[in-house]
């Protein structure tokens, strides 16, 4: 029994009486998909069952329905991709960078390689580097980027699918491999090489000199290299060389080849100089005989001291030289600031064997002060000054050195705070003998 159903477009109620058009069955009064009509009894029923799809099935619509109750309306999403959750089939919208890469993420500039252009992104979408066709245009830019930052050899069958290369041919500009034009130099020219070719016929072999300057001979305009055997002067210098390195040798004029000032180190190298010793014809520093002449100690400026204790008058020193026998010779110009305060003088020097000097100090403009000393450092009192009428003080004496160091004549005043002075143009002889 085959049966068909059929959906009703008059009011069943009507089909049901039979009223409007007799002779055809009569419509049964059936819910909406449940009318069948049975060919062999040409009759029509309600047939139970084919209630529709279900309504609690997870559909996507576009929006929600009331006939509906777990549907995913894509209208509750945001505009943009739609990401599937794996398992549960919920659908969300898409977020960057975490789902994809959006415009302007880093991944995109120009400043990164493509290796750190992300992986997740573009895993498998490329295919293996060796597939791509580099002479796409859509894709030259990345070709360029790859080969930036490529590492290895490019094979030659990736230029022109290397027809044509060979070990005689070349990579052209025109993207073929092809023969360099030209048939090479010349083997019969006379080149200058460091070692011997057989494919050379004319050479100079640099490598058969000894080590050294080479010197350019030319003859008949042909340049013949040569090691340079140098040149010489004797008790001379080399002024000038010419072309061929020969010399033109002179002695050493001082007053055209020699500037600045000879020092004593490089005269024995220093050894024995001092004040009181001079350059002798036998290369040696030594004092003449007979004695060095005396060395004159000026005070350029006055010299005042307010301290009760020594210091070295300015101008008032010299270097002595060991072992060496001195005259002192001095006479001074003092001042003080009352006549109640004296100006007290002394020596200085070196270790010595022997040491014996008189200081004399005038008082006033007829009285005189004089003490014999025998140390340094060391004085006695004249209890008066000079005060304001500058008068003379004299040194005299001998010392007899041990090692060399420097002669001080040295000042202080009686009374500390009160000032005792040395005026300028007061001097020193101090001479070896």
């Amino acid at each position: 029994m085959r049966r068909v159903f059929l959906a009703s477009l008059v009011p069943i109620g009507l089909m049901a009486q039979g009223s409007l058009f007799p002779g055809l069955p009569v419509f049964p009064d059936c819910p909406i998909g449940t009318l069948a009509y049975t060919a062999s009894s040409k009759t029509l029923s309600c047939v139970a069952g084919g209630s529709g799809a279900p309504s609690d099935a997870s559909y996507v619509t576009q929006t929600t329905h009331s006939g509906l109750s777990a549907e995913q309306a894509l209208a509750a999403l945001s505009t943009g991709l739609v990401k599937v959750t794996t398992g549960t089939g919920v659908l969300t919208t898409a977020s960057a960078p975490t789902d994809y890469v959006a415009t302007g993420d880093s991944r995109l500039s120009d400043a990164r390689t493509p290796t750190a252009h992300g992986t997740a992104q573009h895993a498998g979408t490329i295919g293996a580097w060796s597939q791509i066709d580099l002479t796409t245009s859509s894709i030259a830019d990345l070709a360029t980027r790859l080969l930036s930052s490529t590492t290895g050899d490019l094979p030659v069958s990736r230029l022109n699918g290397g027809s044509g290369a060979s070990g005689s041919t070349f990579w052209r500009g025109d993207g073929t491999w092809a023969a360099a034009s030209g048939s090479g130099a010349p083997t019969d020219a006379g080149y200058w090489v460091d070692t011997a070719n057989g494919t050379l016929s004319a050479e100079r072999n640099l490598g058969a000199l000894t080590t050294g300057l080479v010197l350019n001979t030319v003859s008949a305009g042909v340049g013949v290299p040569s090691a340079y055997g140098g040149t010489s002067c004797t008790n001379q210098f080399p002024r000038s060389f010419n072309a061929s390195g020969a010399a033109t040798c002179a002695s050493v004029a001082l007053g055209a080849d020699v500037s600045g000032n000879l020092g004593v180190s490089n005269l024995n190298s220093g050894s024995g100089a001092s004040s009181s010793t001079y350059w002798r014809g036998d290369g040696t520093w030594a004092t003449p005989s007979g004695g060095a002449g005396p060395t004159l100690l000026v005070v350029s400026a006055d010299r005042s001291s307010t301290s009760a204790s020594f210091a070295d008058v300015t101008d008032l020193t010299t270097s002595l030289a060991a072992t060496t026998r001195y005259e002192v010779n001095c006479v001074l110009t003092s001042t003080t600031a009352v006549s109640t305060t004296a100006l007290q003088v002394a020596l200085n020097g070196p270790t010595q064997t022997s040491l014996r000097y008189t200081v004399q100090t005038s008082t006033s403009a007829t009285a005189r002060h004089a003490a014999t000393q025998t140390a340094y450092d060391t004085n006695t009192n004249p209890a008066t000054g000079a005060a304001a009428v500058p008068l003379p003080v004299e040194i005299r004496g001998q010392i007899l050195t041990n090692a060399s160091g420097t002669l001080a004549v040295r000042f202080r005043t009686e009374v500390a705070g009160s000032a005792a002075n040395i005026l300028t143009g007061s001097f020193c002889r101090v001479q070896a003998y």
